[in-house]
């Protein structure tokens, strides 16, 4: 999913730009299509993937112009269920390499949160819920497809024991979900810090798919995205 263009923004999107999104890059998708069912396997990296995720499952299968099967889902440090305002500063800090850049906007984005939440309504945590919509991922038709959760203990934003008790929930409505717990890296960093590790997990998860497409056939399409 692409927010934005050159320097990395903090965006938040409203739900009509990210349908139109998911239309753009299911566009791409028929684009390259051949036959009259495509398979689709969705990778997303944290909340602002999935962010995009939930909506795109729910284009792909309510299509009219094409048939899609979405034969798997990969989740990359995602969901970040702990919406509170020290995670949301760490996100928005980590976004500037300069350290004095990352601890101003990290204390004021707490600080601004925190003033907000005396006014609102509606506390934080419930804003994200809606948002990134990761209680969809409990029902249909998530629980059928096929899903990897790929995340650390050592992850400062997305909380490790938080995500692993939200897999066990959905493990108790699928069959058809795997997790990996990367030891020492941090968010969305397991492919750089451990590559060999990471490209093994997704070809072993890939291969006790139902044999559609040959493994490095998918594979090779993966590299060239």
């Amino acid at each position: 999913s692409t927010q934005s263009t050159g320097n990395v923004r903090f965006n938040v999107q409203d739900e009509e730009n990210v349908r139109g999104i998911c239309k753009k890059i299911i566009q791409n998708i028929t684009s390259h299509a051949q036959g009259t069912e495509t398979e689709v396997i969705i990778h997303s990296l944290s909340n602002g993937g999935l962010e995009y995720h939930v909506p795109l499952v729910t284009e792909l299968t309510n299509s009219t112009s094409h048939r899609f099967k979405v034969n798997a889902n990969v989740f990359d440090s995602t969901p970040s269920l702990e919406s509170t305002p020290q995670t949301i500063g760490k996100v928005v800090a980590a976004q500037y390499t300069n350290r004095f850049f990352a601890f101003l906007w990290y204390w004021w984005t707490v600080i601004v949160l925190v003033i907000l939440g005396f006014f609102s309504k509606e506390k934080i945590e419930e804003r994200g819920r809606k948002r990134f919509k990761w209680d969809k991922l409990l029902e249909e038709p998530f629980v059928s497809i096929p899903t990897l959760y790929m995340y650390s203990m050592e992850d400062d934003i997305t909380n490790g024991k938080m995500l692993k008790d939200f897999i066990e929930k959905v493990k108790q409505k699928s069959r058809v979900t795997q997790d990996h717990c990367f030891k020492g890296s941090g968010h969305v960093q397991h492919f750089f810090t451990k590559p060999r590790e990471y490209v093994e997990t997704i070809e072993q998860f890939l291969s006790n798919l139902p044999k559609q497409q040959p493994l490095q056939d998918v594979m090779s399409q993966i590299a060239r995205i």
